[in-house]
């Protein structure tokens, strides 16, 4: 594979950036990249009015943790991605201090007190469960485990384990974890509802998900903690609303 000019070859054909962009659009890769250009436009109009600025200092701490994540660690190895991505540093740097403005603007324009309010008035959006589940391929199977466990009391992780065909989990006893609303958004608005609303031991289901039959056991639920990374998130949330408003997108 060889680029010139960002155009590829591979195998004897041309691939232009014309081809690219069609792609892009045609995926929406390039509307949600185009909306984030506006934000990022919003972001330096708002910056500008109140005075927020990137220091030199922090504009070079973020270009050396981007070469470190993208394991570049020599000038060289950075020189030749930039060469061959068709990009310069300063597109780099554009790219950084537009991330590194939303997070400081973020801190200007959204409080304390407005995440508190946020979270209150929100809280089905925090709701967190710890699940074990059991897929079968067909509502008959689901069914029939269904009754084993509350009419014959059956083991659920020892059910998981026999037939469950979901491999990464049934080894486990069908253990998957910790989930959150965003986990379940492929999932009947009333099905995630009772998993988010089960006391500890619940089973709930069969139900249908993604072809299978589900059994899902809660073994506890609750809300999470508004701690210092779910705060960053919902002010990261709250100030992205803000610029959307600004840059009426």
């Amino acid at each position: 594979m060889t680029t010139t000019d960002n155009v590829l070859e591979v195998g004897g054909k041309t691939i232009t950036q014309a081809n690219v962009i069609a792609r892009l659009k045609i995926t929406g890769v390039f509307a949600e990249t185009a909306l984030g250009l506006a934000r990022d436009a919003a972001a330096a109009a708002a910056a500008d009015d109140l005075g927020v600025s990137i220091k030199d200092e922090e504009l070079q701490a973020a270009y050396d943790d981007f070469r470190s994540e993208c394991n570049m660690l020599s000038a060289s190895e950075t020189e030749a991605w930039l060469e061959q991505s068709g990009l310069t540093i300063e597109d780099v740097e554009a790219y950084l201090e537009a991330g590194l403005l939303r997070q400081k603007l973020a801190k200007e324009l959204v409080s304390d007190e407005k995440i508190d309010s946020y979270f209150a008035q929100n809280p089905s959006e925090f709701d967190y469960a710890k699940v074990s589940h059991i897929v079968v391929g067909d509502k008959n199977a689901a069914e029939e485990l269904s009754l084993s466990l509350k009419e014959e009391g059956e083991d659920f992780a020892a059910l998981a384990r026999t037939h469950s065909i979901d491999k990464a989990t049934s080894c486990g006893g069908g253990f998957r974890g910790l989930v959150t609303r965003d986990d379940t958004l492929d999932l009947p608005e009333d099905v995630a509802d009772r998993i988010f609303s089960a006391a500890a031991g619940d089973v709930v289901g069969p139900f249908e998900s993604n072809g299978s039959s589900c059994l899902v056991r809660v073994e506890e639920s609750g809300r999470l903690p508004l701690d210092d990374s779910l705060l960053d998130r919902i002010r990261s949330t709250l100030c992205e609303e803000l610029l959307a408003e600004k840059s009426d997108i």
